[in-house]
């Protein structure tokens, strides 16, 4: 009960904590990580293309093989210093070229919108036009290279490819390692599968695998102890069998001597053949009582469920079965020493269980107990139970009796299923039994 209450606790503390929500944790906390990442990359690039673009050789080398490769492409087509579209469809496809032709002191092509007159007065162009070869002749050719965009434009993509795998790399370590653990309890299934039941499965995070892992161990420990009862109960019988076999041997023993006698006719007298028939009476009545306990025992071992039906006091329970018993126990010759104190705490209880653990209990004194000290029977009253103690003293010398106790494992059994519980102590001779069920709470009027 207290772990149904600890975990439905736990459940309600992280009710909020899924699969789901750890993913969209795992998402965003990756992508601000990223953008992070991403702006510190931006910076540090933009810086190194900004040093890379401040040396001078660049620009000059850069703008060298621009005028180099115009020149093939005005040779290559044959252009004229006048073909504006031919010229256009070059300079466009570059992207990062303003050019400017300039013959005869007037200007017969620009696409950088500057003036003839402002051209000679740029500090921003080439230090020198470029002389080149046009198909109407030489012209003078202003080649300015906005160089800078395309190495800004190289590195922003760079930086976005290295954020992006910052990115992924985020994602795929934090499920990586919820798929370690998925694996790790794949393996503890395997491992369970094969038998070891010993074996503790460790529940981690706060999720539904938290619970999976959780709910496997409690189904691990249900089924060892499952097998541990089952165990325990097929020692129980093995044993039982055993001891009864051998008890069962010697009544049987007796008849079939006795039976052997009385049909060779090897009686002296009458007296001594109604000796033997009485005899074999007693052996066959101690047998069926025997029989009839192997019996019971078999029916309380069969794993069925009670109802506890009954409801009241000690007194109102125990006052007739009791009764019956004190009256039988003073007939067979012994003394009994009640010591009741009767209070209104109420229990539970399965009665055909109470007739029987009373019977069990009278048979136990009769074969057991010294009549020549008295039986207490008293009450007892503890923090949360209540229950009955019986006490009595050991015949020293005891015939060929049950040895097998089945009796006292039947109460035992009777006990556990109406939740209460079956204690023996024996000191020297003294026997006890202390019968114990649990308290109900007070009813409400």
């Amino acid at each position: 009960m207290r772990q149904w209450i600890k975990r439905k606790l736990e459940n309600r503390r992280n009710k909020k904590t899924t699969i789901y929500m750890e993913l969209l944790k795992l998402l965003i906390l990756s992508f601000v990580i990223s953008f992070a990442f991403l702006i510190v990359v931006d910076r540090v690039t933009g810086n190194l293309v900004d040093e890379y673009y401040d040396s001078i050789d660049y620009e000059e080398r850069e703008t060298n093989r621009y005028a180099r490769q115009f020149q093939n492409y005005i040779e290559k087509n044959d252009l004229k210093s006048t073909d504006k579209k031919k010229l256009d469809k070059w300079v466009l496809k570059k992207r990062v070229l303003l050019i400017a032709i300039y013959k005869k002191n007037r200007i017969v092509y620009n696409c950088s919108g500057v003036s003839a007159s402002a051209l000679e007065d740029q500090d921003d162009w080439s230090a020198k036009p470029y002389k080149l070869k046009f198909a109407d002749g030489k012209a003078s050719v202003y080649i300015q290279g906005v160089y800078s965009y395309e190495l800004y434009y190289y590195a922003e993509i760079f930086s976005i490819i290295l954020t992006f795998v910052v990115f992924f790399s985020i994602v795929m370590i934090g499920i990586r390692r919820r798929m370690k653990y998925i694996r790790q309890l794949s393996n503890d299934i395997k491992i369970l599968e094969a038998g070891n039941l010993d074996y503790e499965i460790q529940a981690k995070g706060k999720d539904e695998l938290y619970e999976l892992a959780l709910g496997l161990d409690d189904m691990r420990k249900s089924l060892k102890k499952q097998f541990e009862v089952k165990n325990e109960v097929m020692k129980a019988n093995s044993k039982m069998v055993t001891e009864m076999s051998h008890d069962i041997r010697t009544p049987l023993t007796s008849i079939m001597l006795y039976s052997e006698i009385l049909r060779s006719g090897k009686c002296r007298d009458e007296d001594q053949f109604q000796g033997y028939l009485e005899k074999i009476d007693q052996k066959t009545k101690q047998l069926k009582v025997m029989s009839d306990r192997l019996f019971n025992y078999s029916l309380i071992n069969v794993d069925q469920k009670i109802q506890l039906e009954k409801r009241g006091t000690l007194e109102q329970i125990f006052f007739d079965p009791l009764s019956e018993m004190c009256g039988y126990l003073e007939q067979q010759g012994y003394q009994i020493k009640p010591v009741f104190l009767f209070k209104d705490t109420e229990i539970k209880v399965h009665d055909a269980y109470i007739s029987r653990i009373i019977d069990n209990v009278t048979s136990n004194i009769v074969k057991y107990a010294d009549p020549e000290f008295p039986i207490v029977i008293r009450s007892l009253y503890v923090e949360d139970d209540c229950g009955i103690v019986l006490e009595n003293v050991v015949k020293e010398h005891t015939e060929n009796e049950e040895s097998t106790k089945i009796g006292l494992s039947n109460i035992k059994k009777m006990m556990g299923k109406m939740c209460g519980e079956c204690r023996i102590e024996e000191r020297d001779n003294l026997f006890i039994m202390t019968l114990l069920f649990k308290k109900e709470k007070n009813r409400r009027d």
